[in-house]
């Protein structure tokens, strides 16, 4: 007997965009709040249910998803002082809670309770600890909203939120050292457009100084303070990838003044103690290099070299601090077809000192420091191993994990090429179980993303394990539109190139 899909009624809704006259008759469908639309979704989830239920094999399916998702998650630690903060939860099948403990040996509590956050609702997007711990900046989305994401700041003693900043929306946030004020990033109150401005703590939002923005309502600001000093600010343009970098030394008169270098985003852009400015750029290196430059008298970097040149077909993404005042290191992390390596350089000169040694072939991701200056905490995660948290010895390239990691060694990833149409070599990583005695045909998944410049990099993906531990195939191609062979690789599959993502995945099947 064949299903009956319930009844989607067409509407007359009619627009022009760009003069051209747009028929949307399902537009009613978009609105949560309608009760036809929720009523037509209740439906055709019942409707999806009574199929699901009646297919064989659901039991061995339950069994190796929950396998996979039941264990303990945590975030890397920021420390703040003597407290440690992170995003933890005791399983997959528990919500992420902000936890702190107070002391370095102290257990891990809630930070604040979620009903002050905005409920159940709320899922928790960006979080920052003010350097001796005293506050918890904290930014929110409520049911799935992004337009706007609230920035709470929680008292962690009292364990409160003690104000709101409405009007922001994934912003970064900076706090100055004496935790009363911190750099933030939000719209006007009073006209178009938005900017980066000073709030201090206790103080009504509307009053926060203006540091710099503008009246275009897709520019967005990326922020970074160094050693309290200077502050680093990326401004964009929509999803233009057209930067335009900031610096101001609040030592000095705290004018924010623009550099003569493009290609950059402020992830890339590191202040030492000295006031050398380093920046990972793409001008004239499409894979990326790490330049320098120290500031002159005017307090301004003008006379640019490279430290670390480009190293295609890796691209180089960012770059981190470690050590001491004399004695610092540069961390360059780069991807190869989404795949990461870590080494690690002198500052002065970028020569390399070692090569970090992790635990496959992955995705390192999340840099930090710790409460150790020649260590830093990464995220790590690969086909076959969970997110998890490791301590990298910038000394020595030792790489270990701060808890127990179980990886799913029965999987084999093959990692390999096809050619595309136009003989263009394509990156591809298929996933299936070791097979014994020969191989045969396997039902197979094919996927890829191909857009925005985006990789599709390795990560610990619980439905897809479900699908080969089951006995299926996955395979994902690196197609042209992404980022696995850098910013070329992009534009041959974006705009007026966008057909060679499609010729590209139909050559992968």
């Amino acid at each position: 007997m064949s299903p009956v899909y319930p009844e989607c009624p067409r509407t007359e809704r009619i627009e022009l965009v760009h003069g051209l006259r747009v028929d949307d008759p399902y537009r009613w469908l978009e609105d949560p709040l309608c009760p036809a639309a929720r009523d037509w979704v209740a439906a055709q989830q019942a409707l999806a249910e009574v199929h699901l239920n009646g297919l064989p094999g659901q039991s061995g399916i339950r069994r190796l998803l929950r396998g996979l998702v039941t264990g303990p998650t945590a975030s890397p630690v920021k420390p703040a002082g003597a407290r440690r903060f992170r995003v933890g939860r005791s399983s997959a099948l528990r919500r992420w809670t902000l936890q702190v403990a107070d002391e370095p040996d102290a257990p891990w509590r809630a930070v604040v309770d979620t009903a002050q956050l905005g409920g159940d609702g709320v899922t928790v997007r960006r979080w920052q600890p003010s350097p001796a711990g005293r506050y918890l900046a904290v930014q929110t989305t409520v049911d799935g909203a992004e337009d706007i994401t609230p920035l709470n700041v929680v008292d962690v003693a009292a364990r409160r939120v003690v104000e709101t900043s409405p009007l922001t929306r994934y912003s970064s946030v900076c706090w100055l050292a004496d935790e009363r004020s911190y750099y933030y990033a939000r719209r006007h109150l009073d006209r178009p457009g938005s900017g980066v401005y000073l709030h201090r703590v206790g103080h009504p939002w509307i009053t926060d100084q203006l540091v710099t923005g503008d009246d275009e309502p897709v520019t967005r600001y990326h922020l970074a303070l160094w050693h309290d000093r200077w502050l680093v600010v990326c401004r964009r343009h929509g999803t233009s990838r057209d930067t335009t970098l900031l610096v101001a030394d609040r030592h000095a008169d705290g004018e924010v003044r623009g550099l003569e270098l493009t290609g950059t985003s402020v992830g890339g852009v590191l202040v030492d103690h000295g006031g050398r400015l380093f920046a990972v750029t793409t001008e004239g290196a499409r894979f990326g290099r790490l330049v320098a430059a120290d500031p002159d008298a005017g307090g301004a970097w003008r006379s640019w070299r490279t430290v670390l040149p480009e190293q295609p077909p890796s691209v180089l993404t960012s770059v981190s601090l470690a050590g001491v005042e004399g004695a610092e290191r540069l961390v360059a992390s780069r991807t190869l077809d989404g795949y990461s390596s870590l080494t690690v350089h002198d500052a002065t000169d970028g020569r390399l000192l070692t090569d970090v040694r992790l635990p496959g072939p992955g995705t390192v991701s999340a840099v930090n420091p710790t409460d150790h200056p020649f260590v830093l905490a990464v995220s790590y995660t690969d086909w076959v191993t969970p997110l998890s948290v490791w301590r990298v010895d910038v000394r020595t390239g030792d790489m270990t994990p701060t808890e127990a990691v179980t990886r799913r060694d029965e999987v084999e990833v093959l990692r390999t090429s096809y050619p595309s149409d136009d003989g263009t070599e394509v990156p591809m990583t298929i996933l299936a179980l070791r097979q014994r005695g020969g191989r045969r045909p396997r039902p197979t998944v094919l996927t890829c993303y191909g857009g925005f410049g985006i990789t599709f990099r390795p990560g610990f993906q619980p439905d897809a394990l479900t699908w080969v531990l089951a006995g299926g195939v996955m395979a994902i191609a690196g197609v042209r539109g992404g980022g696995e062979r850098g910013r070329q690789w992009h534009l041959d599959g974006a705009g007026p190139h966008k057909p060679n993502a499609v010729r590209d995945l139909h050559a992968a099947g």
